[in-house]
């Protein structure tokens, strides 16, 4: 076969992250670059933040990074975690594991709870683990953990840790947006979300959440300022006195801030809903067309994307491209040891519609077809339209 990419750009972005953004989103992208001190943007700036509040259900401070997820994800712990702190980090997937590296760099002692990446961790499991180690100080945990396709009882574990004095760390970069997060009824301490997921907006911004503990946590580690791994400086300069640490990321900005009017005209509880309604179509087409899912069990899949397992023979790269240059759709593959195992068919923001579930499932399984993979399509696409009933 061909590989060479002859598509300037895919019809259909489907991964699991960035995805296709809205029209509107991308006209806002293109507004005029503005000093990041000018009234106009310091206005965007702060009016954006209070509607994320409202996408949040927090009345904690929210703000925004200039960086992906991962920079406000190693910012939250050089601001929280003191040398000798223990921090229970719960690996469900490549980035819950992944944060261990950042406690051991900023001297916490780990203790982790690591399950299989098709599952998920017990309430159970943290229950046990704080019942043995009392002075746990700090709980790391994905939500829902984009490379398998897989969520976390995010709502109990963060209200047991609450009731241990225990300061939360939640990779929700992909959750919210995608299904219900409530961070002060949740009780998050410290919540990340990314731009490119299930709000729809552009990659290269973090939304971040943090408590008054958190900012208590922070002060008593009292990290290194001017940095952009510190988060105590967003509360002393921007909160405090209105002025940014850095350059603001203008144009991302004016993205992030049309897709959160989109997102709350259209409300968080049929955004959820959207969302839950195309992932179980994925699920229901791709198993009806013969593919497993990589999830244990259903009850822990994402609602931000779907995860199967890839047919023995078939070369993950070969296929994507095949998929993207024929017939116009771009999916992800697995993270690392798990790259050649699993597909991801993402439907997120404003690719979380039915249409472009129905049209990725029908790329999905022509492509198949090509490779000399069996794979019933039109049982597929009849499951997943049923569930649109």
């Amino acid at each position: 076969m061909n590989h060479e990419i002859r598509r300037e750009y895919p019809d259909y972005t489907m991964t699991s992250g960035p995805c296709t953004v809205s029209p509107s989103v991308l006209q806002a992208l293109s507004n005029p670059a503005v000093y990041h001190y000018d009234p106009v943007f310091m206005e965007k700036f702060k009016d954006t933040c209070e509607k994320l509040k409202k996408v949040l259900f927090t009345e904690n401070d929210v703000f925004v990074i200039q960086g992906d997820a991962v920079l406000a994800l190693e910012a939250s712990a050089n601001s929280c975690i003191k040398p000798g702190d223990k921090c229970l980090n719960l690996a469900s997937g490549y980035y819950g594991k992944g944060y261990v590296d950042y406690i051991n760099a900023f001297g916490g002692i780990p203790i982790e709870i690591e399950v299989p990446y098709d599952s998920a961790v017990t309430v159970d499991l943290v229950e046990k683990a704080i019942e043995e180690n009392p002075d746990i100080k700090i709980l790391s945990m994905v939500h829902s953990e984009t490379p398998s396709c897989t969520v976390n009882p995010v709502k109990e574990i963060c209200q047991l840790a609450q009731k241990h004095g225990i300061i939360t760390i939640v990779d929700s970069v992909s959750g919210v947006g995608s299904c219900e997060v409530k961070v002060d009824e949740f009780g998050i301490d410290i919540c990340i979300v990314g731009s490119q997921k299930c709000l729809g907006a552009a990659p290269g911004l973090s939304i971040v959440s943090v408590s008054d503990a958190a900012w208590e946590k922070m002060r008593d580690k009292n990290p290194r300022r001017w940095s952009v791994l510190c988060m105590l400086d967003w509360k002393e300069m921007w909160f405090e006195k209105g002025n940014f640490p850095f350059t603001a990321s203008v144009n991302l900005m004016y993205g992030l801030d049309q897709a959160v009017d989109e997102v709350l005209d259209e409300g968080m509880e049929h955004l959820w809903s959207r969302h839950d309604l195309c992932a179980r179509m994925a699920r229901e087409g791709l198993k009806a067309m013969g593919f497993e899912l990589w999830a244990v069990s259903e009850d822990i899949c994402a609602t931000c994307s779907t995860a199967f397992k890839l047919p023995e023979g078939v070369d993950q790269l070969k296929f994507r491209y095949h998929l993207r240059d024929r017939y116009g759709v771009m999916i992800s593959a697995g993270l690392q040891a798990h790259a050649d195992k699993l597909l991801r068919l993402g439907h997120m923001g404003y690719t979380a519609r039915p249409e472009f579930v129905m049209a990725a499932l029908a790329a999905i399984g022509k492509s198949f077809a090509d490779f000399g993979i069996e794979a019933d399509l039109s049982a597929g696409l009849v499951s997943a339209a049923a569930i649109m009933e």
